[in-house]
C-alpha cells in the first residue's frame, strides 16, 4: 500500500490466514473488517456503486478458522451466519478442513458444533484430509453417531471407506496398533468386510512402523479372501519384508507382483532399470532381482536391463543430463527426484552384497548409476557354474 499498489482479494485472504495460523485472531479480524470497509467507487457510466473488493468464501473460511483457533466461538458463529446471508452458501469442505486444522484437539467437538458436515461423504473427505489422527478419531466418532441416528444406515461402502481413511491417517502417524484395532473393529463391531483398500491402509501402517509379521499376516489374509493386491500393497509388504532382512522372501513377493503386471515401469526406459519411483527397500529388491536375472539369464519376459554397450544402468533420478549417448531420456519426474537417499542406498547395496561389481555415477548423467560391461562379465564368470555367457546385445556377444 505504501508503494501505491492496491492489494488484491488474494492478498487479504493470505493475510487473514497467516494471522489466524499464528494465533493472532484479532489482527486477522482487523484485516477482515478493513476489507469490508473498503470504500466504494462510483461507476461514471451507470452512476452505480460497486465494491472494489468483496469477501468471498475463502475470506470467510480464513476468518472463521482464525476465530476458532482463538476459541472465539461467538465471533466464528456470527461469521458462518454472515457468509450464508451474504454469499448464499453454507460452510464448504474447505471451511470444515480449515476449522479442524486450526483448533486444538480438545476443541474438535466444539468446532464440529460450529460447522457440522452435512452428509457422510463430507465426513469421509475430511477424514482423508485430516492431518492429525487423533482429530480423525473424534471426527470418526461424529460420523458413526450420525449413521446410528439415521435409519436406514447410509451406504456401508462409505462406512468402510471412512475406516480406510482413518486407518491410513493412523498409519501416517505411526499409530499401527490403533490402525489394527480399527481394522478389527470394522468386522467385529460393524459387521462389515474389509476391502483391498482397507488391507492396503493397514499393511502400510504396519510397514511404516516396522511390523513385518503383522504386515505379512494381513497380506496372507488378503490373498485368502480372494482380494487382489495393488502395487501399493505389494510395495508395502515387500518393504516391510526387505527391511527385516528377509531379502529372499522380498524377492519372491517382488516376482509375484511382476507376474501380475505390477512394477511395469521398471523397464520403461530401454536398456536400464528405472528405480526413481520406488521406495528404497523396493528399489533394493528390484536391483537384486535384476542382477539375479542377469546371473541366470532370465528376465521374466522383460528385455535385459543392459545398454547397447552392455552396461547395467540404474536410474535413481536427480540427473542433470539426458544420457542421449546411451539412448536414454529420463522423465520429468526422474529429473526432479531427490537422489540423496536412493542413490547412496543402492551404492551401499552393491558394495555390501556385490563387492566384485564396480558401480559409479554415469559420466553424463548423475541421476544414473552404472555397472560397466567388463565388471559384469567378471562377476558372472566368477559365479556361474554352467559356463553360459552373459546375455549382451547381439553385436557385443
Amino acid at each position: 500500500q505504501r508503494r501505491g499498489i492496491r492489494p488484491t482479494l488474494a492478498t487479504y485472504n493470505a493475510l487473514i490466514s497467516a494471522f489466524g495460523r499464528s494465533g493472532e485472531w484479532r489482527r486477522a479480524m482487523d484485516i477482515f473488517h478493513r476489507l469490508k470497509r473498503i470504500e466504494t467507487t462510483a461507476m461514471t457510466t451507470t452512476k452505480k456503486t460497486t465494491p472494489l473488493l468483496k469477501p468471498d468464501m475463502s475470506t470467510y473460511d480464513a476468518a472463521i478458522a482464525a476465530c476458532a483457533r482463538g476459541e472465539q466461538w461467538e465471533e466464528a458463529e456470527a461469521l458462518v451466519r454472515e457468509a450464508a446471508a451474504s454469499l448464499k452458501v453454507g460452510p464448504t469442505v474447505a471451511t470444515y478442513a480449515a476449522v479442524l486444522s486450526a483448533v486444538e484437539l480438545d476443541q474438535v467437538d466444539r468446532a464440529l458444533e460450529l460447522v457440522t458436515p452435512g452428509d457422510a461423504r463430507t465426513y469421509h473427505t475430511l477424514l482423508i484430509r485430516c492431518d492429525d489422527w487423533r482429530k480423525g478419531l473424534k471426527l470418526f466418532d461424529h460420523l458413526l453417531r450420525r449413521l446410528i441416528e439415521k435409519k436406514p444406515e447410509e451406504d456401508p461402502a462409505l462406512v468402510v471407506s471412512a475406516y480406510d481413511a482413518l486407518i491410513s491417517a493412523c498409519g501416517k502417524a505411526g499409530e499401527w496398533e490403533t490402525a489394527l484395532r480399527l481394522f478389527g473393529e470394522l468386522q467385529s463391531e460393524r459387521g462389515l468386510e474389509p476391502t483391498a483398500a482397507t488391507f492396503r491402509a493397514s499393511i502400510r501402517a504396519c510397514e511404516k512402523a516396522g511390523r513385518r509379521e503383522e504386515a505379512s499376516e494381513l497380506f496372507a489374509d488378503l490373498r485368502r479372501r480372494g482380494l487382489t493386491p495393488d502395487v501399493v500393497t505389494y510395495s508395502a509388504v515387500i518393504a516391510a519384508t526387505e527391511k527385516s532382512g528377509l531379502s529372499e522372501r522380498a524377492l519372491e513377493l517382488f516376482a509375484q507382483a511382476r507376474s501380475t503386471g505390477h512394477f511395469s515401469r521398471l523397464h520403461s526406459v530401454p536398456g536400464a532399470v528405472d528405480l526413481h519411483r520406488l521406495s528404497v527397500p523396493v528399489a533394493r529388491t528390484a536391483v537384486r532381482a535384476s542382477l539375479d536375472g542377469l546371473r541366470r539369464g532370465d528376465f521374466a519376459g522383460a528385455p535385459p536391463p543392459l545398454s547397447p554397450d552392455g552396461d547395467f544402468l540404474m536410474i535413481t533420478g536427480g540427473g542433470t543430463g539426458t544420457g542421449r549417448r546411451q539412448g536414454l531420456e529420463e522423465s520429468k519426474t526422474a529429473l526432479t527426484s531427490d537422489p540423496a537417499v536412493l542413490q547412496p542406498a543402492i551404492l551401499a547395496l552393491i558394495e555390501d552384497e556385490y563387492a566384485d561389481l564396480d558401480c559409479a555415477h554415469h559420466p553424463q548423467n548423475p541421476g544414473i548409476l552404472v555397472v560397466q560391461a567388463a565388471s559384469l562379465r567378471r562377476w558372472i564368470d566368477s559365479i556361474r557354474s554352467d559356463g553360459r555367457p552373459l546375455l549382451l546385445p547381439s553385436h557385443h556377444s
